[in-house]
């Protein structure tokens, strides 16, 4: 299974275009956005253009809130899991049980890392807001930032987990 994790894209339509073109051409299962969509009608554009999963949370630029919720409700394969969001995903490699992996995502660093501290069990942990691509090994698990895919502050960027 392949994840796209993205954060951070702020309405850039354009780069939205490129990261889902880059999600079909190298088979990607599902994308994860960890905040700052911003407004409804990005979000919309992300689910009219990405029939696969669409998990996402909110970020601090996500002023739309309840519209975003509504939106989401109307795709099935949009789901949004408000401040944070957790998947437990089973990982078919062949083994009986399939093993699962854990994923938490949210917007900020310090959730994140309050996150790492309180929880055991997390495989990854993935956040935004910073903007600052990031990895680092955490008490439970991996924590990430993808980056900002609009680009602001530094380069676009988004992650791929291969799982």
């Amino acid at each position: 299974m392949k994840i796209a994790i993205i954060s951070d894209t702020h309405d850039h339509i354009a780069h939205i275009d490129i990261v889902l073109d880059y999600c079909k051409k190298n088979n990607i299962d599902r994308i994860i956005h960890c905040g700052d969509i911003c407004s409804v009608g990005t979000l919309d554009y992300c689910a009219h253009n990405w029939d696969k999963p669409f998990d996402f949370c909110f970020g601090n630029g996500d002023l739309t809130r309840i519209d975003m919720r509504e939106c989401a409700q109307n795709f099935e394969h949009v789901t949004c899991h408000g401040e944070v969001g957790r998947l437990d995903i089973n990982v078919e490699a062949g083994f009986k049980p399939a093993p699962t992996i854990s994923i938490v995502f949210n917007h900020y660093p310090q959730e994140a890392l309050k996150i790492d501290h309180e929880q055991d069990n997390i495989d990854f942990n993935f956040y935004g807001h910073t903007h600052k691509p990031w990895i680092e090994e955490g008490k439970s698990g991996i924590i990430a930032n993808p980056g900002p895919l609009t680009g602001m502050k530094y380069d676009t960027s988004f992650a791929v987990l291969d799982c």
